[in-house]
């Protein structure tokens, strides 16, 4: 969390960390005792590409180097690899999570669990579980939700909508549109606002 802060406030040293992640975790891969300290070195690139962008400049290869490593049917960490890509492609696309990850996600994501599964009520009392990720976005759940009931036209997708009510049943009921944000970061805005998730 800290190397996260620091990135945060510098816009330089999270261009040194990209790099120097790159350099290290190669080298993790080639040492064999080095097994548990590359590990957490991908679990570091999973965490850092869903919160921060690296520069134009350094993105190409960066790219590179997350596909080839989640190409490649030898190497280790295929899977992550490929994780770190789809958080960097998100980050770029949706501007990346403005909000740091609680305590209790920072520890799922330490321990490889990247994944939660979170409740959505429909129209009509109908409940559905969704598997949200680290970089999920509203418009993911709304095209899940679609492809379940067999429409997957472009035009059907922007029919429906995914709003966060609190307060469900009070006059200070609060209903807000979620569009293009990170699901992960709405339960934060509801704890920080004193707001109960309905």
């Amino acid at each position: 969390r800290r190397v996260s802060c620091h990135c945060r406030s510098d816009g330089l040293p999270q261009q040194q960390v990209h790099q120097r992640w790159r350099w290290e975790s190669a080298l993790a891969v080639s040492v064999s005792s080095c097994r548990d300290s590359c590990q957490r070195g991908w679990r570091l690139m999973y965490i850092l590409t869903a919160f921060h962008r690296c520069s134009e400049v350094m993105k190409p290869f960066l790219l590179k180097f997350l596909q080839d490593a989640s190409e490649n049917p030898g190497m280790a960490y295929q899977g992550i690899a490929k994780a770190s890509e789809q958080n960097l492609k998100r980050t770029f696309q949706y501007g990346g999570r403005a909000q740091y990850p609680n305590t209790m996600e920072l520890k799922a994501m330490l321990a490889g669990r990247s994944s939660k599964r979170q409740l959505f009520l429909l129209p009509g009392g109908i409940e559905r579980h969704l598997k949200i990720k680290t970089c999920s976005v509203a418009s993911d759940v709304i095209e899940e939700l679609c492809f379940e009931m067999g429409l997957q036209r472009l035009e059907a997708l922007d029919e429906y909508a995914v709003f966060l009510v609190t307060h469900k049943g009070n006059s200070n009921s609060f209903n807000r549109p979620l569009k293009n944000q990170y699901f992960r970061q709405v339960p934060l805005f509801v704890l920080k606002n004193k707001h109960k998730l309905y």
